[in-house]
């Protein structure tokens, strides 16, 4: 039997193994997402839940002519989030009930929060993040952190390829302005093909 992604996914419904392999095999870049973009160990486990339960739901959808299974999941946790913060803004408490809270032990939580704070560290970086639109901030994440190619990442985030590299470019050069001073950060220049 084959081990691809798409075969795994293929095999969800009837197998319990190729599920379990599947997480095992993406639970954790799905952390890592989760961890950049979560303000606490709740929200991230809540975050690499959702993703996971939505790709059991979706697997015979996946199509992996439009890119890897690693994409495919970033995009299930991008539109995850941006529907998330619409609700958190309409209704919180109504969210919480909804959603539930993730149950974690003391050595989840310990380590989610050691790495929400190693995420955290560099305000000057951050801040030049937050000079970005959304969706360039996103896409910046998406290839420098997250490590996907520039294609795969404009997929998830719904542009093309073509408009994903300008879009990075830009990001780029605005994120090296900001950073520019005696204390800036060096953005490193892409390997080829990013």
């Amino acid at each position: 039997m084959s081990d691809s992604d798409a075969a795994l996914l293929g095999r969800i419904p009837f197998e319990r193994a190729a599920l379990e392999r599947f997480y095992r095999r993406h639970v954790d870049a799905v952390e890592r997402f989760a961890v950049r973009r979560c303000h606490d160990p709740e929200q991230a486990a809540e975050l690499v839940s959702a993703v996971f339960l939505a790709a059991i739901d979706s697997a015979h959808g996946y199509d992996p002519r439009r890119g890897p299974a690693r994409a495919w999941l970033f995009g299930i946790a991008i539109r995850r989030l941006a529907d998330d913060r619409r609700n958190w803004w309409r209704d919180d408490h109504a969210m919480r009930r909804f959603a539930g809270q993730a149950v974690l032990d003391p050595d989840d939580y310990s380590r989610l929060n050691e790495q929400i704070d190693a995420a955290r560290r560099g305000p000057g970086i951050q801040a030049a993040l937050d000079t970005l639109s959304d969706r360039d901030r996103e896409l910046f994440l998406l290839v420098a952190h997250d490590e996907l190619p520039v294609a795969d990442a404009a997929r998830a985030l719904g542009i093309t390829p073509v408009a994903g590299r300008m879009r990075l470019r830009r990001a780029r050069l605005a994120l090296r302005k900001a950073l520019d001073g005696p204390d800036g950060v060096t953005i490193p220049e892409p390997e080829s093909g990013q």
